[in-house]
């Protein structure tokens, strides 16, 4: 489980499989697992992501890969991350 009280970014030739829970992601590799931001998730072109997505905001640039579904809503901070 990943938690990040910024932004995280998820370099290119990075791959990750865990929960993510983030204020902003920026996501350019492979993310294996869900994704939970209260802010804004960006998917790079080269993006694959495999997993439950809920965001406040979702940039999907072309050519990314979202496996899973996606629900995007306003996700409060407190449901986000631990106090």
């Amino acid at each position: 489980e990943l938690i990040c009280r910024g932004r995280l970014t998820i370099e290119k030739e990075a791959s990750v499989k865990a929960k993510i829970q983030a204020h902003e992601a920026h996501v350019l590799g492979r993310v294996e697992g869900d994704i939970i931001c209260s802010g804004r998730l960006l998917l790079a072109a080269s993006a694959t992501v495999t997993g439950t997505v809920k965001v406040a905001a979702l940039v999907v640039e072309e050519g990314a890969t979202i496996r899973g579904s996606v629900e995007t809503a306003s996700v409060a901070s407190s449901d986000v991350l631990p106090s």
